[in-house]
């Protein structure tokens, strides 16, 4: 049989130089591969252990134990009830992350809001709905005398994570501002509400579930304004124009359609209620034609989109309760932020009712605008300095927006041709309203004037002073309903009656140079009563003194 060469076993060339150092080559190259595959799978081995799959947060957190502090339930107690008048407290997000974890300014800590809850449930709170508010400021629906409705912005995982537990435990309700363009579909756990999350919260009964738009949760530039808030503001093209009123109107009507169509499609049916995103709805910064007109519209595409109720913050709105008769597309509420504890909550809320009449103005603290204001107890004066030429004003701390039918004394010392001050009552929520009665008093003389919408009517003319009693002259008055009387000395010198009978506390301006100061004292406030009143007051008071003789 012949042998077929290529079945031979290699023979070795005898002589051949180099054939033994070429076989270590390719011996050392198969080492060589196989050291760098083990080195790079122990690399790589490391790199992916080192970077574990991160688990999905869900933003649950255990209720805290809470107990009251004695203060905490001293301050509580001492809460007083405010009919005629609902609070709107505005949160965010309820977490005990840290700012290390990315906490922000408006993210409260999952224990001070266990806290406040605790402390409105003893202070006798009860908490109202989103229609509840809008039949009430409508006239429609009275509100239990210490009413208030908690309000969450931004729809944050933790509405329902952490701050829906806790309100079950005080048979507390709340509302959910969503912004719909970042609810994922279906279950999926992210840092805001899924629609599997918002139907939960929906179907639990302790939650209403409102728009804060669909995507127009944004701050750009706005024409002349660097930065400004998307919905309230015409933008800035990228072509470099601004908006046209057109355009504006185009964009947020498609933005608040969208949201509406999202949450009936979650929810069932439409929400009702809605939230300004920053709380800005007047085109802040914007001419003053143009702020009334993106006012009124904004209302207008918020009612043809099916909100027939929105809620405005600190920027566009003064931190008060709403009264009977507000805008519903207007209605205040309270920012609670991180730092805040339950007694700086209680503390805000009484600053935010409507006060009854304070009859010790000097006990409240002062402050106002282009002025210093300076309270001295020891001498009972209250001294008014303007920091520029001009006017400067000072009011009480205190929401005097429903005192009616009292009578303000005072004297003022300092009084020149060039520094003279005007003292008005009926001043209601605003710095200046109709109805307002200015005392401007001069040297020799003072003058009584009402403000109306379209200016101010003089009531009479000029009543002459005369020569000083010492100490100087006490000046009084006295609006009870629709009727104002000047008082000088305690003796009545002029009575007219007003347009109309408006509500509201005091202020006091100074028109004088920079630095000048006027300093009052006597300053003092007495609810009205009518004379039989007084007189059955009376005559109780000396039975009273004849039974203890």
């Amino acid at each position: 049989m012949t042998s077929n060469a290529y079945d031979a076993p290699p023979t070795v060339p005898q002589g051949v130089p180099g054939y033994r150092a070429g076989g270590v080559s390719r011996i050392l190259g198969i080492l060589l591969v196989l050291a760098v595959f083990v080195a790079s799978a122990a690399w790589m081995s490391r790199v992916f252990a080192a970077k574990p799959v991160k688990a999905v947060r869900t933003w649950a957190e255990p209720v805290p134990s809470i107990t009251l502090t004695p203060a905490e339930q001293a301050a509580a107690a001492a809460m007083p009830a405010h009919p005629g008048a609902v609070v709107v407290l505005t949160y965010h997000e309820v977490s005990s992350r840290s700012e290390a974890d990315g906490a922000g300014t408006y993210t409260l800590a999952t224990e001070a809001f266990a806290r406040q809850m605790a402390a409105l449930k003893h202070a006798g709170y009860r908490t109202v709905t989103t229609a509840d508010v809008l039949a009430f400021v409508r006239g429609k629906r009275a509100l239990p005398d210490r009413s208030v409705l908690l309000t969450f912005d931004d729809g944050h995982a933790t509405d329902l994570g952490v701050a829906d537990a806790i309100l079950a435990q005080h048979g507390f309700r709340a509302a959910s501002f969503v912004i719909t363009g970042t609810v994922k579909p279906g279950g999926a756990a992210t840092y805001h509400l899924n629609a599997e999350q918002i139907r939960t919260m929906a179907a639990s009964g302790r939650w209403e579930i409102g728009s804060h738009t669909h995507a127009s949760h944004y701050r750009r530039a706005a024409g002349p304004l660097p930065v400004a808030t998307a919905l309230d503001h015409r933008l800035t093209l990228p072509s470099g124009a601004q908006e046209t009123m057109a355009q504006w109107r185009a964009r947020v009507d498609a933005d608040l359609a969208a949201s509406q169509r999202f949450l009936t499609s979650v929810l069932g049916h439409p929400a009702t209620a809605f939230a300004y995103p920053y709380g800005a709805y007047s085109s802040e910064n914007s001419p003053p034609a143009e702020m009334e007109a993106i006012r009124t519209q904004l209302a207008a595409l918020l009612t043809k989109n099916g909100f027939s109720m929105a809620l405005a913050g600190a920027i566009t709105a003064p931190e008060k309760a709403n009264l009977v008769g507000e805008d519903p597309h207007r209605i205040r509420r309270l920012s609670v932020h991180r730092g805040v504890d339950a007694l700086g909550l209680l503390k805000a809320m009484r600053s935010v009712v409507p006060s009854p009449v304070v009859t010790d103005p000097l006990t409240l603290r002062w402050s106002g605008k282009g002025s210093n204001c300076v309270v001295d107890r020891r001498t009972a004066t209250l001294t008014v300095s303007s920091r520029r030429y001009g006017v400067a004003e000072c009011r009480p701390f205190v929401n005097s927006s429903q005192w009616r039918d009292y009578t303000t004394t005072f004297r003022v010392r300092g009084v020149t041709d060039e520094a003279w001050p005007i003292v008005s009552v009926r001043d209601g929520a605003q710095w200046a309203q109709a109805g307002r009665i200015e005392v401007s008093v001069r040297r020799n003389y003072l003058y009584v004037k009402e403000i109306r919408a379209a200016g101010g009517r003089k009531l009479g003319g000029k009543l002459a002073l005369g020569p000083p009693p010492p100490g100087g002259h006490l000046i009084g008055v006295r609006a009870v309903g629709r009727e104002v009387s000047i008082l000088i000395n305690d003796k009545v010198a002029l009575t007219r009656t007003t347009r109309t009978a408006a509500a509201g506390g005091i202020t006091v301006t100074v028109v004088a140079p920079a630095g000048t100061a006027l300093t009052f004292d006597r300053l003092a406030i007495a609810a009205w009563k009518p004379a039989a009143a007084r007189e059955g007051t009376a005559r109780s008071g000396a039975a009273d003194s004849a039974g203890r003789g």
